[in-house]
């Protein structure tokens, strides 16, 4: 890849700092004339398919053109332009549409190749001739035809060389100065996009394992939110077999490896186990009995593999406060009367993985 090789905006005129660059290039060219090389013009997704195309083309022209006007024969080089068909970069950052702008050289290695990549040159030509391109009259480089065949004649008989006294070697010319290296564009940066908020969806089926109330339990979870920057906040709406309820969750990411990012943070809620059965008297059903139980908050962990569309895998560790209250006969007109008991504290472990859209661009 021509690296140092730069063009004005939006047309095909070199720059001065490119000069040095080609020159090396066509110094290489000419330490053996029997190689034959492809100049590739690439370009950004900037503009229209066509219009990319044409540029490139233009551009890889004007570098032909320079290399030959150094001595190497035309017929040992050809143009193509490739427009944004061959990115080496993503286009949708800054840094990404200046690596995907260049000029490569490529070798070519057979007749078939050569001549089919000559046919193409000259049909580009034709295009970029008629699509005015800003600098594109330096591309317009007529191809020299193809030597002819020259059959060598039959050797003569050599005479026998004649002793000749070596000549005395002429002093080496002292080196020149070193061609200045021209240093590369830096990419312009980015704008920083601190105000762009991501929201998220999540769906998990769940275990629950411990004290919502004296036995495990399996549920599911549905969940919204928000990302923003590194902050993860969601809101989380389920329940199970025995339970229902919903909790808070406020973490931040710390972000692993490609698609792998791990969310830390705190929870809150509010979870309700309830397990009832049916008072009888006298074979007349007066209720139910049972216990509810309460969990306040803890700590959870989140792993998050993808990018748009994501695995959860969720753990949570809640620590609160559970209630018990028991539905007694009485002889009152209803029948049956409540008992509570408080403070007893609970400790519950919940799994759940799921599935987490998060509509961030990639």
């Amino acid at each position: 890849m021509l690296k140092a090789v730069n063009f004005e905006t939006g047309s095909a005129t070199l720059n001065p700092s490119s000069y040095a660059m080609l020159d090396s290039a066509a110094a290489l060219f000419k330490q053996d004339k029997e190689l034959r090389y492809e100049i590739q013009g690439h370009a950004d997704n900037v503009g229209t398919v066509e219009t990319n195309r044409l540029l490139s083309a233009a551009r890889a022209g004007t570098v032909k053109n320079y290399i030959v006007s150094k001595g190497v024969p035309e017929r040992n080089v050809i143009a193509t332009g490739y427009g944004s068909e061959k990115p080496i970069a993503d286009n949708s950052t800054a840094a990404g549409r200046a690596n995907n702008r260049r000029v490569e050289i490529v070798l070519i290695e057979s007749q078939e190749k050569y001549d089919a990549l000559r046919a193409a040159e000259a049909a580009q030509r034709a295009d970029v001739q008629q699509a005015n391109i800003r600098g594109a009259q330096q591309a317009a480089v007529e191809p020299e035809p193809e030597p002819e065949p020259v059959v060598e004649p039959e050797p003569e008989p050599e005479p026998e060389p004649e002793v000749v006294a070596e000549p005395e070697p002429e002093p080496e010319p002292e080196p020149g100065p070193e061609p200045e290296a021209v240093a590369e564009p830096e990419p312009e940066p980015e704008p920083a996009d601190d105000k762009k908020c991501a929201f998220l969806f999540s769906i998990r089926p769940e275990l629950v394992w411990g004290v919502k109330s004296s036995a495990d339990s399996k549920g599911g979870n549905i969940g919204i939110g928000f990302v923003r920057n590194s902050l993860f906040f969601e809101v989380d709406l389920g329940g199970g077999d025995e339970y229902f309820g919903g909790d808070l969750n406020l973490g931040y990411i710390l972000h692993g490896s490609g698609r792998m990012k791990n969310v830390i943070g705190l929870n809150g809620g509010y979870w309700e186990r309830k397990s009832m059965v049916e008072v009888e008297r006298d074979g007349e059903t007066l209720g139910e009995r049972g216990e509810y139980t309460k969990n306040y908050g803890g700590i959870f962990w989140k792993l998050l593999y993808g990018k748009r569309h994501n695995l959860d895998i969720t753990n949570k560790f809640l620590f609160g406060n559970r209630k018990e209250y028991t539905a007694t006969a009485s002889g009152n007109e209803q029948g049956w009367s409540w008992e509570g008991r408080d403070n007893n504290f609970s400790v519950t472990y919940s799994l759940s993985i799921g599935y987490t859209f998060i509509n961030v661009k990639n």
